[in-house]
């Protein structure tokens, strides 16, 4: 029984699949509600993590229907577990971020400093499942009337108002852009040259270990025995 719970826990600690480790924040700046598009949004992420000493290429968490098409915030980002900056994991899934309830707000910015508490508001035009909200989204981020408006979550929830507070902002209003990495913040469990085979963590080895012990154990008592 042991050998066989060894064995399984040495091929799932081996092969299980590393999971993606996806850094967020809120921006520090407020935008009005034309960016333009949401490649303009992508753009304004991109530039507030850079000019705060990130790499890579950042997306803003907002939805439209450009072109007829809707674009769904959930098919914008990576799959993987959300941090924050400083480590703090935010939900350990896309399936997790889009259950309505977060771990702990997307209250940081991409300094690392977290945002004062209060119905702070954030662009989003996203619905609690991380889909397109519905019809307005300020022209699909390309206008800044007063006239229009889009849909706003609230950064200091950390359930399903932090992406959907039921209601919207006019687009001549200022609020605030969730930003996610587009690369992972970690490196995938590292192989070893000789080998090919992952390198695991200090716990697995201790896993391994206690496991492999008691399997030791258990063959010599019945050796003792017979």
């Amino acid at each position: 029984m042991l050998r066989k719970l060894f064995l399984s826990m040495t091929l799932i600690m081996v092969f299980s699949p590393a999971i993606a480790q996806v850094q967020v924040f809120v921006t520090w700046l407020s935008y009005d509600g034309n960016f333009p598009g949401l490649a303009g949004a992508d753009a304004a992420c991109t530039t507030a993590a850079t000019d705060a000493g990130h790499t890579g290429t950042w997306t803003a968490w907002l939805s439209d229907s450009a072109n007829g098409t809707d674009t769904d915030a959930r098919d914008r980002i990576l799959d993987g577990e959300y941090q924050l900056l400083d480590g703090t994991v935010v939900a350990t899934s896309l399936a997790d971020l889009t259950d309505g309830t977060l771990n702990v707000p997307i209250n940081m910015d991409e300094t690392g400093t977290p945002i004062p508490g209060g119905a702070v508001q954030v662009w989003t035009g996203t619905a609690t499942d991380g889909t397109h909200q519905g019809a307005g989204l300020c022209t699909d981020w390309t206008s800044n009337s007063s006239d229009l408006v889009a849909g706003i979550g609230d950064l200091s929830a950390a359930d399903a108002n932090w992406t959907d507070v039921g209601g919207g902002n006019n687009c001549d209003l200022y609020n605030r852009l969730y930003c996610f990495s587009d690369v992972e913040a970690s490196p995938p469990p590292a192989t070893s040259a000789t080998t090919n085979i992952p390198t695991l963590s200090v716990w697995a080895l201790i896993t391994l270990a206690v496991l492999f012990g008691l399997m030791v154990f258990a063959n010599r008592r019945r050796l003792f025995k017979s």
